[in-house]
């Protein structure tokens, strides 16, 4: 068990980061819902300062946080401000920011770059893990030579230019198997789809990849992998990475698609509280994979294992969503962790972290 200051008010003050211009803008909008009603039920909004909504136009909605303002009015009044402004703002205020922006922008390296840049304290993360976490493709190969026992699916990349011969292209390389499309960079698993029958989904197949490469300059076409999927989540604790408990994702047809993530009833998440062989592996790999990374401070990592124990590895999320429904909070609550004490805890161990120094002065003839 972790325990957390029995007075929150000597805590760094917190803000909220949400919104975005990206598809998962909704995800996030979703995950300041339900963190706000975490730190209100649990009386924690106390120590929130500072809420900003990134708007789908590009501009930012700043508010002083108060109880009395509900989630849904933190989106459509406060000061409008340009995003130059914000991160200024930002940058000048002692706070420790709870960043919730979702995919492109915003844990894809941009934001943690702005970040760095202006020095300014949160969950934002590192550049490097952040945007290599974004590309699957990349991410894989990454793992693949990290820890050569980890497996990951067949692959092929394919990108707009080449969108008239991808059909070809996938039935060469797949024949007789079982496909899942999906973009490199996405989350939510939007536009990822499972195939079972090439020829007679052919249409299906390509309107998805027309769908992706407006969003996305990269599709994957994977091999199904049948076996049972994982989630593993790891969070840094004074210091140390910690594994959560394991979570088994269990649906119908063995598929982990967008429906079955965002949808009631589509799939069953079960938090394995008692370790199994398999369990401990997982956990061992996550550590390893989120300490050689270097994720500051959490991620969650997803996995199938077949019947025969092979285990590969799908992706990685240095942003977990935080909705009512979603996986992380789930973790957290097995490990006896409330979404707020999590970033209380954060924040008060961000005090420790050192800045490292950036600049050298050299002579230059």
């Amino acid at each position: 068990m972790v325990y957390f200051p029995s007075d929150t008010k000597t805590t760094i003050p917190l803000s909220i980061i949400f919104g975005g211009i990206s598809p998962e803008h909704p995800a996030s909008v979703s995950s300041f819902d339900n963190l706000i009603k975490s730190f209100r039920e649990l009386n924690f909004d106390r120590n929130l300062n500072s809420i900003y909504f990134f708007d789908k136009d590009g501009s930012v909605l700043y508010n002083a946080y108060t109880p009395y303002i509900s989630p849904y009015d933190f989106t459509h009044s406060g000061d409008k401000i340009d995003l130059y402004t914000a991160i200024k703002r930002m940058s000048k205020q002692s706070e420790f920011h709870i960043n919730l922006l979702h995919g492109n922008l915003g844990e894809d390296g941009h934001i943690q770059g702005v970040a760095k840049y202006f020095k300014i304290k949160g969950t934002f993360g590192s550049v490097l893990p952040s945007s290599l976490s974004m590309s699957k493709y990349h991410m894989s190969h990454y793992i693949n030579s990290l820890l050569p026992s980890l497996r990951s699916p067949k692959t092929l990349l394919l990108t707009e230019g080449n969108l008239e011969k991808a059909f070809s292209l996938i039935s060469d390389n797949f024949p007789e198997e079982k496909i899942v499309i999906k973009p490199n960079s996405l989350g939510a698993s939007l536009f990822t789809n499972k195939y079972v029958n090439l020829e007679n989904e052919k249409k299906s197949i390509l309107d998805n990849l027309k769908n992706i490469f407006e969003y996305d300059r990269f599709a994957l076409v994977q091999a199904f992998i049948k076996g049972k999927e994982y989630s593993v989540g790891c969070i840094r604790i004074e210091g140390k990475a910690i594994a959560l408990n394991v979570v088994e994702i269990i649906t119908k047809n063995g598929f982990f698609g967008h429906d079955e993530k965002h949808r009631i009833n589509k799939a069953e998440e079960i938090l394995l509280i008692q370790d199994s062989e398999i369990t401990r592996t997982l956990k061992d790999l996550s550590i390893k994979i989120f300490e050689s990374t270097g994720y500051e401070f959490m991620c969650r990592f997803d996995f199938i294992v077949t019947e025969s124990e092979e285990i590969y590895f799908l992706e990685s999320n240095p942003i977990p969503g935080m909705m009512k429904n979603s996986i992380f909070p789930k973790m957290l609550k097995g490990h006896k962790l409330s979404i707020p004490g999590l970033f209380i805890h954060l924040s008060c161990s961000s005090q420790n972290i050192s800045e490292k120094k950036s600049i050298f002065n050299y002579i230059i003839e």
